[in-house]
């Protein structure tokens, strides 16, 4: 977010939903789920992608889709290790 401000990616409305909506589960849940979940709660914050996307798009395309397919992969590993009753969260 940081380097998104810095660029003017994006905008002073944006600066403050993104760190009102990372604030809330911090303060209602954070202390109560020993942190756990964090990772979540912040995976709903929007401008976090319009920031990835804008990262993704200067880099090159080559480079880009190995991001994607990598995140693809831990993602699809992770659901199966949910699905077989693995906890390893």
């Amino acid at each position: 977010m940081a380097l998104a401000t810095w660029r003017r990616w994006i905008t002073g409305p944006e600066v403050v939903m993104c760190i009102l909506l990372l604030v809330i589960p911090y303060i209602t849940r954070g202390y109560e789920m020993s942190m756990r979940s964090q990772g979540r709660f912040a995976a709903v914050v929007v401008v976090n992608y319009l920031v990835l996307g804008k990262l993704l798009s200067v880099v090159p395309s080559s480079l880009a889709g190995i991001a994607v397919g990598m995140a693809a992969a831990v993602l699809a590993l992770w659901s199966a290790l949910y699905a077989a009753g693995f906890l390893f969260f």
